[in-house]
């Protein structure tokens, strides 16, 4: 459940990046193929400029916050429950 409503939020936010700059980066030049083009591209590459960010702040997030345990704590760990099961 958690993976759905984190892939949905993040493809919902990131299209609503991409597609805002996209129209921003139209609304500032006059329309034709090349500056069609190049918004999109500028969208695109804003939104996984994005991505890429958040990623790095999971990745951080990821090594602070998960706690370190050496190997024979956590199979002593295991074998206790199994003996206690």
């Amino acid at each position: 459940m958690g993976r759905q409503l984190g892939g949905s939020l993040g493809i919902a936010i990131m299209g609503t990046i991409a597609t805002t700059v996209t129209r921003n980066q139209l609304a500032t030049t006059r329309f034709s193929h090349a500056a069609l083009n190049g918004a999109f591209t500028a969208g695109f590459s804003s939104a996984f400029e994005i991505a890429g960010l958040i990623a790095l702040a999971g990745f951080v997030i990821a090594l602070v916050a998960v706690r370190h345990c050496q190997p024979q704590a956590a199979a002593a760990r295991i074998v206790e429950a199994e003996i206690a099961a």
